[in-house]
This record gives structure tokens, sequence and C-alpha cells, in this order.
């Protein structure tokens, strides 16, 4: 049975078992030092949970996406079935029995954290190369390509650039009747979007990153 994840990192645990001595990871905080294990830093309690996207903030996404190459609109559109999903099948089966409830409410917390350690996963080897100095992969097209959508999710998934992208649409002016966007509610599906095009822009200029 699955369970709701509420403790969403957003620097992967792997990445920061790389500074760690002994499994302690050292960290300055207010100028103050002290040591801890990777399971409680770069974590936010419901940080990847998928809210429910309202009519303007839709409208917004997709003009975003409308915007792009016409290769990439429906790779990105699909991001954003996968943001809208949870509230989609809450529509439809929400109520119809305690069980479905559950899971439907998991798949709103665990949708976007699972996916994230599915593409750290997929990045495994490839950093396992990196960190022995082997730099092969670049040659291969298939493992260049999750290399560098990993390395851009991992950009973009950090609560800092997060926050970024909600100050940015706060001083963003609508037309007018264009609706209220919430930008909390949009920077998950903005930060998807927003790797992506940056992942897709070094795979069109790979020959440019090749090994020699």
């Amino acid at each position: 049975m699955s369970t709701k994840k509420r403790r969403h990192h957003f620097v992967w645990q792997h990445y920061l078992s790389a500074w760690c001595t002994d499994g302690e990871l050292g960290c300055l905080r207010n100028k103050s030092f002290f040591t801890t294990g990777t399971t409680v830093v770069a974590v936010e309690k419901d940080l990847y949970m998928l809210a429910d996207l309202k009519q303007p903030e839709l409208k917004l996404l997709r003009l975003m996406v409308q915007k792009m190459p016409a290769p990439m609109r429906s790779v990105q559109m699909g991001w954003l079935s996968m943001f809208t999903a949870p509230s989609v099948l809450e529509s439809i089966f929400g109520g119809v029995s305690a069980e479905a409830d559950k899971l439907l409410t998991d798949l709103r917390f665990n949708t976007e954290e699972d996916f994230h350690a599915k593409v750290e996963a997929d990045a495994l080897p490839i950093l396992a190369e990196l960190r022995k100095g082997e730099r092969a992969f670049f040659d291969d097209r298939a493992a260049f390509q999750i290399f560098v959508f990993y390395l851009s999710l991992q950009f973009t998934r950090t609560k800092k650039v997060r926050d970024r992208l909600k100050m940015a649409f706060d001083g963003m002016q609508f037309p007018s009747g264009f609706g209220e966007v919430d930008p909390a509610r949009v920077a998950n599906a903005v930060g998807m979007i927003s790797a992506t095009s940056l992942a897709a822009s070094y795979i069109m200029q790979r020959e440019h990153c090749a090994s020699p």
C-alpha cells in the first residue's frame, strides 16, 4: 500500500552524501557550525504537493508552452497533464470510497517526489562515472540526455529557484480579466517546464559538449 510522502528533499541525498564525513554533513547557518545527517537538510514539508491549478493559472502555463518551438510543446503539455492529474481524477473518483480517496491523496503528494526519484535513479550510473573521472557518457546520446535533464532539474527544483520564480510571478502584470494567478501554485510546473527547456537547449548543442 502506498504511503503519503510529505518530507520532500529539494537537494538529492545521494548528492549530499558526497560531502559527508563519517555519515555527517557539516553545515553553517547564521554563523553557527553544526553537523547533521542528510535526511534533515534541504528538505521542506509538502514542497512537491500538486496543488489545484485554477483556470487563469492553466491559461498562463499553456501560453508559456505555446510560445516554445513546436517539437517541445507536446513534451511540455505532458508535464501539465501530470500536474493536473490529481485534480482531474479527484473530480471523477473522489468520494467513491475511503480507499480511493487515500490513493488520490497519495497521488497528490507523491507524484512529483516519485518523479524526481526516478530521474535521480536514471542518473546514478552516470554520476558514478563522473566520480571516477570518466566522461565517456558524453558520446552516448541517450546517456547525455539523461544527464542534462537530471542536471537541469536539480537546478530548477531547489527552494531558492522556486522562491525566485514565485517572486517573478508576484511582480507580473496580467491583462484585465485574465484572472488571479497564485505564484505558489504554478511554481512547481514552471520549474519542470524550465528544466525541460534548459535540457533541450543543451541537447541541441550536444556537438559542442561532446568529449574530444
